[in-house]
């Protein structure tokens, strides 16, 4: 059995690896050796250069990425596609055989600028390598992954599929060659060294401090191994990483197993994250050597390896635990010698965070953020961790609106009723098993736009309505008409709606302003004239009534009113009245520009009953 190839050292900072060898695993190839690999990046990547390496029989190898395109035959593993025009291509003549080798994209394939291309979400490439110059033995023999299966990927790579026809033409000439990389009767395995380099924002994960400890169970030959990441090295929240054990009966890891830990993956930043999973099947009396890797966009991280004989090692006892719905719990099992405690990491779903009493049966221990540290373990016992749910404002605190909102209320939890006043819409968003209630407003539109008679005590408006079967069609806070009623003017502005399907009857307003409206007097602006119009005002409240086709609806048809209309602030002082009334109605000509645009975005809106 020959030994696995070397890891490479990581990539500089800003830049990721990905490495067929790091990433795939699985057992059989079907007799056939995969040369060359399909696959679509999970989002538009650019690329520096490639990885490839050969065995000891060559004296020149060439490795490139392709286009590619889907002909929608095939199979769901085995897609069906063609083979485009070269994207960049690499060459390694001065490399160690059995070893991974770096190569820029250059200008010059060999020489020149560097030359990075940038491979699209939405397309497909193929990545192949093949003898230039030497014999049979170019590819070499690990004895270990197929790679056929890419059990444990990369998050730079969205859809993979091994071709055992695609590969980097022999003649060098750059182009694709067709069944080259087949080969009959094959059943060893074949570890191809080909990746490439790209540029990331993801730091490597931090497995420098990992203390990876290994129990048996009592009565069993399973083994529970654990370890603790320190940093992620995640940024944000739609990053992830995968950890990982690769575990050996040889110390150079050759035949390696590579075992998903728990959880299969982190997303976003986290530190002093417990990890652990379980072998289970061992041969007593045998000897295995165990290593955590970490992988995320910026490539393999290898934690110090622990080695262990089945038999003659500290035994412990089982420590399992589950959480409840809105976030996970991990590693799913820990073992621990009596006496002594044990860690789980708690990730919540969004709007979730762990609660502080733990159920199951260990004895109560501690939080530290969503670290959770068990009392001292004396037997085999289980943790259970359960989340609550908190309120969240939803969409509608974005957007002011004279009518009280009714959709969008809560991105999370249970919305309360709506209640409107001093030109605020506010209510509640109520979380669930213990989480925290979310207070929650919009304003009312402003009631102050730009215009003549427009007080400086500017406030918000807010509008609800009833009336038999009427709907409201809109409603908004407009600027007067140039002209005002003679000694007034008017600090909110105009309330203009319309509702319809009132079928002659008559629809009630009532409209809360965020300042008092005591004193003033509620103008009516209809048929290119200001007149008082009857209402009720107390407070910061005005309430209204207006009958369809009655003397103060400014809309002639049936079933349709229309009420521009606004409270109007005396004035006092020489010279502060305002005399004269348009004869040209540029009031009218303003609403009904206004409503051709209304009319206009009415698709978006949604009627609702008053």
């Amino acid at each position: 059995m020959m030994t696995a190839p070397a890891q490479a050292d990581p990539p500089p900072e800003g830049q990721g690896d990905f490495r067929v060898q790091n990433y795939a695993t699985g057992t059989g190839n079907g007799n056939y050796v995969y040369r060359g690999y399909l696959f679509k990046p999970a989002r538009d990547v650019v690329v520096t250069g490639m990885w490839g390496g050969f065995g000891p029989n060559c004296s020149e190898f060439g490795g490139a990425i392709y286009n590619a395109t889907l002909t929608g035959g095939g199979t769901v593993t085995v897609p069906e596609f063609n083979i485009g025009s070269i994207v960049r291509e690499v060459r390694f003549t001065d490399g160690i055989a059995n070893t991974p080798e770096f190569r820029p994209f250059l200008t010059n394939i060999t020489s020149g600028d560097p030359d990075p291309a940038t491979l699209s979400a939405d397309n497909y490439y193929v990545i192949a390598q093949g003898r230039i110059v030497g014999g049979s033995g170019c590819h070499f023999n690990s004895g270990s992954l197929d790679f056929e299966n890419l059990l444990l990927g990369s998050a730079i790579i969205d859809e993979w599929y091994p071709q055992q026809d695609a590969q980097y033409n022999i003649s060098g000439t750059g182009e694709p060659s067709i069944n080259v990389g087949k080969t009959i009767s094959w059943t060893d395995t074949i570890r191809i060294l080909v990746g490439f380099r790209y540029e990331t924002d993801v730091a490597q994960a931090d497995l420098s401090g990992v203390s990876t400890t290994a129990f048996q169970l009592d009565g069993t030959n399973n083994v529970v191994v654990n370890g603790l990441l320190s940093d992620s090295g995640l940024q944000s929240n739609d990053q992830e990483l995968t950890l990982y054990f690769e575990w050996s009966t040889s110390s150079d890891f050759s035949g390696s197993t590579l075992t998903p830990a728990e959880p299969f993956t982190i997303t976003g930043p986290a530190q002093d994250v417990p990890f652990g999973v379980t072998l289970s099947g061992l041969a007593n009396g045998t000897t295995y050597h165990v290593r955590a890797v970490a992988i995320s966009e910026a490539g393999r991280v290898d934690a110090n390896a622990l080695s262990f004989t089945v038999g003659s090692m500290d035994e412990g006892f089982e420590v399992q635990a589950t959480a409840s719905l809105g976030g996970s719990v991990t590693p799913a099992t820990r073992a621990v010698e009596s006496g002594n405690t044990t860690t789980f990491f708690a990730q919540p779903s969004q709007y979730f965070t762990p609660l502080e009493d733990v159920g199951g049966t260990c004895p109560q221990g501690s939080w530290d953020g969503n670290t959770y540290t068990t009392g001292e373990i004396t037997e085999a016992c289980n943790v259970e961790i359960n989340f609550a749910s908190h309120g969240s404002c939803g969409p509608a605190t974005e957007t002011n609106s004279l009518m009280a909102p009714t959709a969008g209320l809560c991105a999370n939890g249970t919305a309360s009723a709506v209640l409107s006043a001093d030109g605020v819409h506010s209510w509640t968003c109520d979380g669930t098993g213990g989480g925290e209630t979310a207070m929650c407003s919009t304003s009312g539109q402003d009631g102050s736009p730009a215009g003549p008679g427009v007080g400086d005590d500017s406030g918000t408006v807010t509008l609800t309505s009833t009336g038999p079967e009427c709907v409201v069609n809109q409603a908004e806070v407009v600027s007067p008409p140039p002209e005002l009623p003679q000694g007034y003017n008017m600090p909110f502005g105009l309330v203009d709606f319309t509702v319809s399907g009132c079928s002659g009857g008559a629809v009630t307003i009532q409209t809360t302003y965020s300042g008092s409206v005591e004193g003033m007097v509620y103008w009516k602006y209809i048929n290119d004239d200001w007149v008082v119009m009857p209402a009720d005002i107390s407070g910061n409240t005005i309430t209204f009534t207006v009958e369809d086709n009655g003397p103060f609806d400014a809309d002639p048809a049936e079933g349709v009113i229309r009420d521009p209309s606004g409270p109007g602030l005396p004035l006092s002082g020489p010279g502060s009245g305002v005399t004269s009334i348009p004869t040209l109605s540029q009031w009218g000509l303003f609403l009904m520009t206004g409503l051709l645009a209304l009319m206009a975005l009415w698709g978006l809106r949604r009627r609702q009953p008053v």
